[in-house]
């Protein structure tokens, strides 16, 4: 009886774990497609870092784009006319003068949410597959056994 206990519980983690994964699933599908979009959209634009944003007053050269009170430069064309930020690597460049136009720069992360996503999936059915087995476990020891 104990072996068809144990074969019962493990079917019913198996169905529940299924149901969970789908409706993770389900409901993740529509953030996780959304960030390797916009992913996909910043590397047409010729990188993660595809312009950088100067006040037009500090502009330099006439190799920009014009956009209200900020003028945009492509990476390279903002290395050549500004020096001063050769210290910066491109990642930090952008987030500082990004930050300093007050446009807030919103990080890409693709793998990292399907990693969080697939940890959610996995993780709490696990968990309980892992709890499920020690307090079967814990209680075969106390069932009565024949000499």
């Amino acid at each position: 009886m104990c072996i068809n206990v144990r074969r019962g519980l493990f079917r019913l983690w198996l169905v529940l774990a299924v149901l969970w994964a789908i409706t993770v699933g389900v409901f993740s599908f529509g953030d996780v497609r959304a960030e390797f979009r916009k992913a996909a959209s910043m590397k047409k634009i010729a990188g993660f870092v595809a312009n950088i944003p100067v006040d037009c007053d500090l502009a330099r050269g006439i190799n920009f784009r014009r956009d209200r009170n900020l003028c945009w430069y492509d990476l390279p064309t903002f290395r050549k006319l500004y020096p001063e930020y050769e210290d910066l690597n491109d990642s930090d460049l952008a987030e500082r003068l990004h930050q300093k136009a007050g446009i807030p720069l919103i990080p890409i992360r693709p793998w990292s949410v399907l990693g969080e996503r697939v940890g959610l999936v996995f993780g709490p059915p696990l968990g309980i597959l892992v709890i499920g087995w020690a307090l079967m476990w814990a209680l075969a020891g106390f069932s009565k056994t024949e000499a």
